[in-house]
């Protein structure tokens, strides 16, 4: 199975009762005008669909999460559409799991797809490094 998330951003991923749940309020938005969702692992958007035909990773910092967006906004999910389209299935075919979380180094981009991919083999990895200057350390076993 894949692992749950493991960053520096437990509050907002699991929320004050636990993971699945859903937040107005992520990293910078403020706004209260979008809904993020949290799977039962703690990442956003989806969750594990073992009977999807295709299976896509995906792992950045805000972009890649889409932060201020929607999830039907964000560019993952449009790339989970086009790649049904281009195989001639059904959107719901496509398994699309991010892994992302707002201000991501490319530490926890590069961590968390060898730990994730380690445990399931998907059939398209797509990475969104932050800058090089970005990173991560862990202090007692917890990522800062």
């Amino acid at each position: 199975m894949l692992l749950p998330y493991c960053g520096d951003r437990q509050p907002e991923h699991f929320g004050t009762q636990g993971p699945p749940h859903t937040a107005h309020r992520y990293a910078s938005d403020r706004s209260g005008t979008k809904t993020y969702r949290f799977n039962a692992l703690g990442f956003r958007g989806e969750s594990l669909d073992p009977g999807a035909i295709l299976r896509v990773f995906v792992c950045g910092e805000s972009y890649a999460f889409g932060t201020g967006l929607n999830w039907e906004e964000t560019w993952g999910y449009h790339l989970k559409v086009r790649l049904a389209e281009h195989h001639g299935v059904h959107a719901s075919d496509v398994n699309l799991l991010n892994f992302s979380q707002s201000l991501a180094s490319a530490d926890y981009v590069t961590r968390t797809l060898i730990a994730q991919c380690g445990r399931m083999s998907p059939d398209l990895v797509v990475a969104h490094f932050s800058a090089m200057t970005r990173v991560e350390c862990f202090v007692s076993g917890s990522p800062v």
